[in-house]
């Protein structure tokens, strides 16, 4: 052929499928036939300007530089199973029984068409500030499949009626505020392009224990004698923690003098008000019971 294909046109028709269409040469010079590539030429530059983290590219695996060549008289065609939000190359070259006309080749720069992303974000870190504060932090999927407009973030608390608590970001960190200490969490953070989201990150996270946030229980004498004590009692409902022993605060009401280090030694036929607080490794929250009054026995 003596000149090139006219009227080249593309049309992206999906994420992973392009048409091509052309009118023949005005010059074949005999039955024409068309030598088609598409080369892949790397992925959309700027797939994380702002929302999506800094100018990372839009597809998170490196080209491979792979050709597809295609042989057919046709004067159109389509190219499928394509790499998603992508950019290719290519070119049609008109030839002949006598040959290709290599420099009558034409070039078209395509790209296909954006879509939801096919993978999650990554995480970077998830750290515990407070015992009600966790920040966390990711980057943008590896393969997002087009612009990250912004992020889904859901917090979801512990037993079956847990409330969920949803916000939505363009940012890649957030911190998790006014939670409940020693208290599991699971969290949900899923990527967004202008298609829709993609599967989301899935991280189960744990805020550190504080002192109790409520006093021990039920504080009941079972027996007493002129020097001894037996107590019994029950948990608080807001340990925050793992409970490793409990303290006593002891005040002699016939002297006013304090005794908080064992429930021992007291006098005979003595007057005493006892309350009983817990501990975590933390500390015990100034958490005290509902103080009791007994008087020991006589000598």
């Amino acid at each position: 052929p003596n000149d090139p294909v006219h009227n080249l046109t593309s049309h992206i028709y999906s994420s992973t499928s392009i048409i091509v269409s052309w009118d023949p040469p005005q010059e074949p010079n005999g039955r024409p036939h068309y030598l088609l590539t598409l080369q892949e030429a790397g992925s959309v530059g700027g797939g994380g300007g702002g929302a999506g983290g800094g100018g990372v590219p839009a597809s998170g695996s490196p080209p491979l530089n792979k050709t597809i060549e295609v042989n057919t008289t046709d004067t159109g065609f389509m190219f499928t199973k394509l790499r998603k939000y992508f950019q290719y190359v290519f070119t049609v070259t008109p030839a002949t029984g006598a040959g290709a006309a290599y420099n009558y080749t034409s070039t078209l720069h395509l790209r296909t068409d954006d879509d939801i992303p096919s993978s999650a974000p990554v995480l970077v870190s998830a750290r515990n500030l407070t015992a009600s504060s966790i920040s966390v932090a990711w980057q943008h999927p590896l393969e997002p499949n087009g612009e990250i407009t912004g992020y889904t973030v859901t917090l979801l608390g512990p037993g079956a009626a847990a409330s969920s608590d949803t916000t939505h970001t363009p940012n890649t960190s957030l911190t998790l505020a006014d939670l409940a200490p020693y208290t599991p969490y699971n969290l949900s953070i899923s990527a967004w392009t202008s298609k829709g989201s993609g599967p989301a990150l899935q991280l189960l996270l744990h805020t550190d224990e504080a002192g109790p946030m409520s006093p021990p229980r039920h504080l009941t004498i079972l027996n007493h004698t002129a020097l001894s004590v037996w107590l019994s009692w029950e948990p608080p409902l807001e340990p925050n923690g793992v409970v490793t022993h409990y303290g006593f605060r002891i005040r002699d009401n016939s002297s006013g003098a304090a005794n908080s280090e064992h429930l021992s030694g007291f006098r005979p036929h003595g007057s005493y008000v006892i309350s009983v607080f817990s501990y975590t490794r933390v500390g015990h929250g100034d958490q005290y019971s509902s103080p009791i009054t007994f008087t020991t026995n006589e000598s």
